[in-house]
Order: structure tokens, then C-alpha cells, then sequence
């Protein structure tokens, strides 16, 4: 998998569009149209080998975007995540105010389905805390 960052400030402009725009509403039917696509090799890696493919995900692309985090796998059934520093934060400059539930939104609507449970808590400007479960 090839991670690449060049997306950051265009997926920031259409998302600050978006809801300036038509409101919140469609920003969050917008990011549940595009998770499966955008987050195909999660969803395939989820399917695979469940919690332990999801954080084999996670492991590279924070790695490949280079987030400043902590990864901790629990008997694959329990991952949770500490972002410390998002680099993303840093790349896009003045982020649209809801930039950063578009992970809440776009996770859970590809984790669920597929018998997980997603969790998601902003933790500060730059950080925030993530956990996957097996139902």
C-alpha cells in the first residue's frame, strides 16, 4: 500500500465547501459515500484478520503520513490507538472545523458493518484516541 499526503488539503477545501455550502448534514452523507472507496484497504485488511489487519492498517499508513502515535493490539479483539501529533493537521494548514470527525464518520461507517466497533474522542487540537473492537 502507497500512502500519499497530496490529498490532505484537497480533502480539507471539499469538506469546508461542502459544509459551508449545504451544511453538515450532506458533509456527513458525502464522507459515508466515499469511506468504502477511500478506506478500500482497510476494509479489505478488517475483512482478512479483523482488529490484527486493522492495526497492520493503521501501523502503516500513520506511519507512511508520519503521525506521531501509539498502537496497542489486546489478544486481537481490542486496538486502540493515542494519536499524540497528527501530521495531517500540520500538512493542511487551517482545517474546516469539522475536518477532524471525518475519521469518526468514515471508519465506523466501513468498520461496523463488518462486526466491529469504532470509537473515536478528539483529544486536543492536534490529537485524538481511536478504538476498534470485535463485537
Amino acid at each position: 500500500m502507497t500512502t500519499n499526503t497530496d490529498f490532505l488539503k484537497v480533502y480539507n477545501a471539499t469538506f469546508d465547501w461542502i459544509e459551508t455550502h449545504y451544511g453538515h448534514e450532506a458533509l456527513d452523507d458525502y464522507w459515508k459515500a466515499i469511506a468504502p472507496i477511500a478506506l478500500y484497504d482497510l476494509v479489505e485488511k478488517a475483512k482478512e484478520a479483523g482488529v490484527v489487519g486493522c492495526a497492520k492498517y493503521w501501523r502503516e499508513t500513520l506511519s507512511a503520513e508520519g503521525v506521531d502515535f501509539v498502537l496497542i493490539v489486546n489478544d486481537g479483539k481490542y486496538l486502540e490507538i493515542e494519536v499524540k501529533d497528527c501530521a495531517s493537521m500540520e500538512r493542511i494548514g487551517t482545517p474546516c472545523r469539522s475536518y477532524c470527525q471525518h475519521c469518526d464518520v468514515m471508519y465506523r461507517t466501513v468498520l461496523e458493518p463488518l462486526g466491529l466497533t469504532y470509537e473515536h474522542k478528539k483529544t486536543g487540537a492536534k490529537s485524538c484516541r481511536l478504538r476498534v473492537t470485535h463485537v
